[in-house]
């Protein structure tokens, strides 16, 4: 599992349709990666001397565009559900190696584009314009991480993000 991070806006206002129901599209710059297997390190006799996981990591431009669920309390509590598609841009890409003779190289091998669906939860809090925001949410990618022909891997990536939300 590669560990990474998420960074990015979402607009001041989200488009509602009916209450509860809105529209909340998303700019965000998110790192991700996917194992693509465990390598056995030689000697330069051929002899197996460990082995080590093969990382794909990738930094992405990521555009989601979600609907959100929210359950209407008569407290400061508002939690809320999310869904929908993400595209995502790649902007920068390595493979990193764990284990023995572990390291980084850059490596051509992602795809430009990654198309995931997001699934996630999360809660307001508070009563004022500026609200407390504690959300979480799992992208799982449905095209290939890479073009390769020896691996159909799919990115992924779990988001735990904090933050203040700006009411109008």
């Amino acid at each position: 599992m590669e560990r990474g991070g998420a960074s990015g806006a979402e607009p001041p206002s989200r488009s509602g349709w009916a209450g509860a129901l809105a529209l909340q599209p998303e700019i965000l710059f998110v790192t991700k990666g996917t194992s693509l297997g465990q390598a056995n390190v030689t000697d330069w006799n051929g002899t197996v001397i460990g082995t080590t996981e093969v990382i794909q990591a990738c930094n992405y431009v990521e555009i989601p565009v979600l609907i959100r669920v929210a359950t209407p309390t008569a407290g400061a509590l508002s939690p809320f559900l999310l869904a929908g598609p993400v595209i995502g841009v790649l902007a920068s890409q390595e493979i990193v190696q764990q284990g023995t003779d572990g390291g980084w190289f850059p490596l051509d091998v992602a795809r430009g584009t990654d198309v995931g669906i997001t699934l996630g939860f999360g809660a307001e809090f508070g009563r004022g314009r500026a609200r407390g925001t504690s959300e979480s949410r799992y992208t799982l990618g449905v095209t290939p991480a890479t073009d390769a022909s020896y691996s159909d891997a799919r990115n992924g990536s779990l988001l735990v993000m904090a933050g203040v939300a700006i009411h109008p």
